[in-house]
């Protein structure tokens, strides 16, 4: 949804899947420690003044505005990016002891965030933000510092390495599809 759209989505409210997921556990230490699979039904507990924490128009604009691939993504990242999943995931006000997913929303916990349906549209936007931008650059011949300068592994894109590399997904067009909004 767009800024203007500063609520869950009515389509969205009760759409909660169910379904089993494998989440990556890891000790204090932040050090691999096995995995265990959750059969888990999505879960959101919204912010109750979600409306005024979502980014605004102004706020996507002011990041559109940056010059330079990295300026944008670390504008993006932060509360374009990151507010949505916070504050539409929300904090559960009653957590489940044993259950050490139940803490937040799931759109809200980086493990399992893809599971919930709002995840892919939140994500869609922010890939037609990034094509918006694109566009201005080129419209305004400023195309030097548009991509990120990525050499050996850090231009392979897991899981689509070989096929695909870092290069090939900077035009949208490319991968065969656009945006009639921009």
């Amino acid at each position: 949804a767009r800024a203007r759209h500063r609520q869950v989505p009515p389509l969205f409210q009760n759409f909660l899947p169910r379904m089993e997921v494998e989440v990556f556990l890891y000790d204090e230490f932040g050090q691999p420690a096995g995995s265990q699979i959750f059969d888990r039904q999505v879960k959101r507990f919204p912010d109750p003044d979600l409306q005024n924490k979502l980014p605004t128009s102004e706020r996507i604009n002011a990041v559109k505005e940056r010059t330079t691939f990295f300026e944008f993504t670390a504008r993006l990242e932060g509360r374009p990016h990151g507010d949505p999943h916070i504050f539409t995931g929300g904090t559960n006000p009653n957590p489940d002891p044993n259950d050490p997913l139940d803490e937040r929303g799931d759109l809200a916990n980086i493990f399992i965030s893809p599971l919930d349906p709002l995840f892919w549209c939140h994500h869609g936007n922010l890939d037609r933000i990034w094509a918006a931008w694109q566009k201005i650059r080129i419209e305004a011949g400023e195309i030097e510092f548009m991509h990120p300068t990525l050499e050996g592994s850090e231009s392979e894109m897991t899981p689509w390495f070989p096929e695909f590399s870092e290069p090939q997904t900077r035009q949208i067009e490319a991968m065969g599809y656009k945006y009639d909004v921009l």
